[in-house]
């Protein structure tokens, strides 16, 4: 299964108090992810952001042999961003399939002769749990 997930978030910082430096015309905002300069002099800004979005994708089931439920959760470590749309798309998913037919091969026990025998056979399957 190949899968493509696209998320939009957007970070608002308002109200950040400038610090200006002793003896320029600078003035910064630091945090732990957004650090921001201003050199009124030249009249130019400067603005790093590092953030990691952490992405939890899981599945859950109601009951034990009920069908899957896949859930994404998206958030970030800085309480400023906000996730305004999470996209997943999903890309030539395959369902398994619960009955098979296989050859099988091995030893059973003969209570008739009262001794292991090979055997080879034929059989179909199906697969009431799917781990």
């Amino acid at each position: 299964m190949s899968m493509a997930t696209k998320v939009e978030a957007r970070l608002t910082a308002e109200n950040m108090r400038l610090q200006k430096l002793v003896d320029t015309n600078v003035y910064r905002y630091r945090d732990p992810w957004l650090s921001f300069y201003y050199d009124a002099d030249s009249n130019r800004v400067n603005l790093q952001y590092d953030t990691s979005l952490h992405i939890v994708k899981y599945h859950k089931r109601k009951r034990l042999l009920g069908s899957k439920q896949s859930f994404i959760d998206i958030f970030s470590d800085d309480p400023r961003v906000t996730i305004n749309q999470v996209k997943r798309f999903t890309v030539a998913e395959k369902r398994q399939k619960r009955l098979g037919l296989g050859i099988h091969a091995g030893y059973s026990y003969s209570p008739l002769l009262k001794r292991l025998m090979p055997t080879v056979g034929i059989g179909f399957q199906y697969n009431v749990v799917e781990f």
